[in-house]
């Protein structure tokens, strides 16, 4: 079994020495020895959310997605498990500010194999005058096999049209393969 290094808590003044640098490489090399899913994807471009309706968020980023279980090209809101396993998910939901109603985040799952959509989880927030509102959504421990995949659900009360905001945060979802069935 793989030692996880230690975490490291970076200053506005530091540098990027030879030991930092080494810090980093042995946390990379920790994450390339492990099997199964790692995926961290972001939205870089707004994205309009109709009033009062379940919405995809879509996502532009990919940080890193170690299995390809996320497609540039067709359904880019989505994951898909590439290994069985248990995977822990979680996901952030940007909205733009707007002082009107309530915003929510949802993770769902859906089975290519039988059609159908599971939520997981999600959470609700009421909207904030001043500031961007962030609706973070997990962690959650869910089995996911060949064929599944993990989506983020946006929906807000607005009256009208919102966007998501990349200035402010943007929204993202995290997939990480935790172990074997």
């Amino acid at each position: 079994m793989a030692t996880v290094p230690s975490s490291r808590t970076w200053g506005s003044r530091d540098k990027l020495t030879s030991l930092r640098f080494n810090e980093i490489s042995a946390f990379l090399r920790f994450l390339d020895g492990r099997q199964g899913g790692f995926c961290e994807l972001n939205q870089s471009l707004i994205q309009n959310v109709p009033n009062d309706t379940d919405y995809p968020i879509v996502f532009q980023d990919e940080v890193v997605d170690r299995d390809g279980g996320h497609s540039d090209l067709t359904q880019i809101g989505r994951y898909y498990a590439q290994t069985d396993g248990w995977y822990m998910v979680s996901g952030v939901i940007a909205f733009e500010v707007h002082s009107t109603g309530y915003r929510s985040a949802k993770l769902i799952r859906y089975d290519a194999n039988s059609g159908t959509w599971v939520p997981l989880c999600a959470a609700i927030r009421p909207a904030v005058s001043a500031f961007a509102t962030l609706v973070p959504v997990g962690s959650r421990l869910v089995q996911m096999t060949v064929g599944q995949s993990i989506e983020l659900v946006a929906r807000q009360t607005s009256g009208t049209t919102l966007n998501t905001t990349v200035t402010d945060g943007a929204s993202g979802l995290s997939v990480v393969y935790v172990g074997a069935l």
